[in-house]
């Protein structure tokens, strides 16, 4: 286990999301967007886009997507990796402040953050004109807290708090992303607060708070390979909140955002 600290910045991390293709972590501090290394080395990209930032994804190459909210809307922006730009799409009031993005359909997908009622939401996106269409929504479960597609395309899991109302409780569902249609359940206990998949796409990773506990699923048949644990006390952030859990690049690593407090937060690799 390889813990990695972030850099003192005046708000806790927010969001995470891996660029497995270009071995870049971007995580979200506030307003501001920070891209790492996945190793931990090396120079850092930082852009500042002035709205507080609610989510990450990977999209198109050489971009990532980013969610700022403000009280009264919610703007869809590409932020490009190379030169920090900021490219605006028209703000969509239908969209949530979570987001994952599919390449291999071009389906982008939303849902709040927390709270009830909310929906899971397909968009059809153009890459070279920035627009996205409504295309489909289905109820998939309350106060939800990531949001990730496996890098085949073939599988998304929304990882809410008791789950997405499958056949038990607090398991959640391998949806289809084309049609959002389900491919079976991961029994992954109290309480689901994110979930992502390896680079082969044949394992399904979660993470539990409060508990802080990693587990790994496998794709195929969603029966469990088995628990990790995060020991936070050793890194004085024993009150350490589990944000989010990605895979890097090779799949070797297991890596988690920790928020510590007002101002610190924490990357934890796990060696599989």
């Amino acid at each position: 286990e390889t813990r990695v600290e972030l850099p003192e910045l005046s708000a806790p991390p927010g969001a995470m999301a891996a660029d497995g293709a270009h071995g870049i972590i971007w995580v979200a501090v506030g307003g501001a967007v920070v891209a790492m290394q996945e190793s931990g080395d090396g120079p850092q990209a930082f852009a500042d886009l002035g709205l507080e930032i609610t989510d990450l994804a990977v999209g198109p190459p050489g971009k990532a997507f980013a969610v700022a909210e403000t009280i009264t809307w919610l703007a869809l922006r590409q932020l490009d990796r190379c030169s920090g730009d900021v490219i605006s799409f028209d703000p969509d009031s239908q969209l949530e402040e979570m987001i994952a993005y599919d390449p291999m359909s071009r389906n982008l997908f939303t849902h709040r953050v927390g709270g009830s009622g909310g929906q899971l939401r397909r968009f059809t996106v153009n890459p070279a004109t920035r627009v996205y269409t409504w295309a489909q929504a289905v109820n998939a479960g309350d106060n939800c807290r990531d949001l990730e597609v496996s890098p085949n395309g073939a599988h998304l899991v929304l990882a809410c708090g008791a789950g997405n109302g499958g056949t038990t409780a607090y398991s959640l569902t391998d949806f289809r992303p084309t049609d959002l249609v389900s491919l079976g359940e991961w029994q992954v206990g109290a309480y689901p607060r994110s979930a992502t998949f390896s680079p082969d796409s044949a394992h399904m990773a979660s993470g539990r708070y409060p508990e802080t506990k990693l587990e790994r699923f496998s794709t195929g048949d969603h029966t469990s390979l088995g628990e990790l644990s995060v020991d936070l006390a050793q890194a004085d952030c024993s009150n350490g909140e589990l944000l989010r859990v990605r895979y890097s690049r090779g799949g070797q690593l297991l890596i988690a955002l920790i928020s510590c407090d007002a101002s610190r937060g924490l990357l934890v690799w796990h060696r599989l």
